[in-house]
């Protein structure tokens, strides 16, 4: 799905071109919705990926293989499922909407009973570790000619809302060692800011700092508006997180002090962060002392330190209240 906010093109996109893809679309919505047939739906940012080529690229990317498992995230209309289902892996199936996860149920579930798992629900809602720990079980007991695992490598595929992004990272980024890559489609300028930022750019951001933290983050695919029903107004990209398992991530003191810390930054970003930082870490001379330690400039200011410098922050500012108490 598409919503949210962000920068909006000046017109409209070309409605799609009449394709069998975009037919079966339709027809899904029609028999979906009874009589009267179902519309996307703009409160749960409904758009659905109608590009043939694109729906290639997006089930490719992760190179599944039977044996495996993927959890997807707003399957819709089915387009992609059938296309993750062909792979051989096992798949399970998070649909919010009760008209389209019926439907899903009575056409590709009931197809596929074994590989397919629906999930009716909202994924924020959803208790999602004892999904993928079903999802482990089910893909590691072979199927498709894969031999049985113990450690099935799993992952996740999701068109979101773009209102849900960051909720939605804050669910999955810490899945590493569970979760081996989420491949997220995303509003164009908030993929760049993932993938392609630098400090000092103004794109740079506390969100991207902590998702760097979690995972190498690549931006795979452009995707053209027109490649969804209805079409938004503005272009998405296809993003790979490459979750880092715990041990592989920076050593981190406090987890919870290291998000503060990067969250009080950005939100006075242009102040200096011996301003920005000190109501978390103990008011102005602490917060002066801590990024002393942390080896960076007295005026050092958010949108010019980088993860590793955001890092030595943290442990910086666990380290004097940890001293001090």
């Amino acid at each position: 799905g598409r919503a949210g906010r962000g920068r909006r093109a000046p017109e409209a996109p070309p409605p799609p071109p009449d394709t069998p893809t975009l037919a079966a679309t339709k027809q899904f919505l029609k028999d979906a919705g009874g009589d009267g047939g179902a519309r996307p739906k703009k409160a749960l940012g409904q758009n659905f990926v109608i590009d043939p080529s694109v729906l290639d690229a997006v089930a490719a990317a992760p190179g599944l293989t039977p044996g495996q498992g993927v959890l997807e995230v707003g399957p819709g209309t089915g387009n992609l499922t059938g296309r993750l289902l062909a792979t051989g892996a096992a798949v399970t199936a998070v649909e919010k909407d009760d008209a389209l996860f019926a439907q899903l149920a009575a056409t590709l579930g009931a197809a596929h009973p074994h590989a397919l798992r629906l999930v009716h629900g909202d994924v924020l809602r959803v208790h999602v570790p004892d999904e993928l720990a079903a999802l482990k079980e089910r893909a590691g007991a072979g199927g498709g000619g894969a031999p049985p695992s113990p450690s099935p490598r799993l992952c996740v595929v999701a068109n979101l809302p773009y209102n849900i992004t960051g909720d939605a990272l804050r669910l999955f980024l810490p899945l590493g060692g569970v979760v081996s890559d989420v491949y997220l489609m995303l509003q164009a300028e908030a993929a760049e800011r993932y993938a392609t930022a630098t400090p000092s750019s103004h794109a740079w951001r506390g969100a991207t700092v902590l998702a760097r933290h979690y995972a190498d983050i690549d931006l795979l695919e452009r995707i053209p508006a027109a490649a969804f029903l209805p079409a938004p107004r503005v272009n998405s990209a296809l993003v790979r997180f490459r979750l880092r398992a715990p041990a592989d991530r920076a050593p981190l003191a406090d987890d919870r002090l290291f998000k503060a810390v990067v969250v009080a930054a950005f939100n006075q970003r242009r102040k200096a962060l011996r301003n920005s930082i000190a109501t978390v870490v103990g008011g102005p001379e602490a917060a002066a002392a801590v990024v002393a330690a942390a080896g960076l400039g007295v005026d050092a200011r958010a949108d010019a330190v980088d993860v590793p410098g955001f890092v030595a922050l943290a442990n910086a500012a666990a380290a004097m209240r940890d001293s001090d108490g």
